[in-house]
């Protein structure tokens, strides 16, 4: 069975009538599937939504009677909502890298021997504050997949600097984003447009403005998307969840 039904059967312990955690997280894990089809990078919250049912008791890591354990169900119910034709671009191999990925997060999460949520949020906290420190930073999900790794290889909760080391990038390799590459064309642009740079090579035409104005715009509505994604982020890793009218709901006692 892949039904929804068949994952809240199969994946969940009872919880009582009145508890509404596994339908709540069940909407939030569409919800993200939904944006990740829209080109939002919904993966990151969804490690952190995964990790809080997990450490919850509101996902049972273990394997139901098709061999999928809590990770696999879930991921692929989040690949569905991405919608058929991104489910199947996917491909199979590229499927069970992620599944290996988000059960790094399972494991740490179902691990008695700390509280991986609270490791998490200070991993959230301490990468977004290398970022505004201009810091070179992993990409949010592979850095929360590499926190979970570092922390099975102890029993006790990991230090802010193990963290800081983990979710931080060699200074010797820099990561390709959409953001640093329009930069670097705005810059040329800037350039051309100044004649400052380059002797003889100026441009003023009311084009070459234009599209520098337009890099500009781009540039900024990025940095707002990201900021809007950091927010959401601690809100979700604050138990926040997210209603089918994309507003949020404060974690309920």
């Amino acid at each position: 069975m892949s039904s929804l039904a068949a994952i809240t059967t199969q994946s969940t312990p009872s919880h009582g009538q009145n508890d509404t955690r596994l339908e709540d997280f069940a909407k939030v894990v569409r919800e993200l599937g939904r944006e990740a089809a829209s080109g939002k990078d919904a993966l990151p919250n969804l490690a952190v939504v995964f990790a809080r049912a997990v450490y919850d008791g509101v996902v049972d890591p273990a394997k139901d009677t098709n061999g999928d354990d809590g990770a696999a169900r879930w991921f692929k119910e989040y690949a569905k909502s991405e919608g058929k034709k991104a489910f199947h671009d996917r491909g199979e191999q590229s499927q069970k890298a992620q599944i290996s990925k988000l059960r790094q997060i399972q494991n740490a999460a179902a691990n008695p021997k700390f509280d991986f949520v609270e490791v998490l949020n200070r991993a959230i906290t301490i990468r977004q504050q290398a970022i505004k420190d201009s810091i070179e930073v992993k990409s949010p999900y592979p850095a929360y997949v590499d926190v979970a790794r570092e922390q099975l290889k102890y029993d006790d909760e990991l230090e802010d600097g193990v963290i800081f080391a983990t979710v931080t990038k060699n200074e010797t390799v820099k990561e390709v984003t959409l953001e640093g590459q329009l930069k670097k064309a705005a810059k040329i642009l800037e350039d051309v447009i100044t004649g400052e740079k380059h002797p003889g090579v100026k441009d003023q035409s009311p084009e070459i403005i234009a599209a520098a104005e337009q890099l500009n715009v781009r540039i900024g509505a990025l940095l707002l998307a990201q900021q809007q994604s950091d927010a959401l982020e601690k809100a979700l890793a604050a138990g926040f969840t997210i209603n089918d009218d994309g507003t949020l709901s404060p974690p309920t006692v």
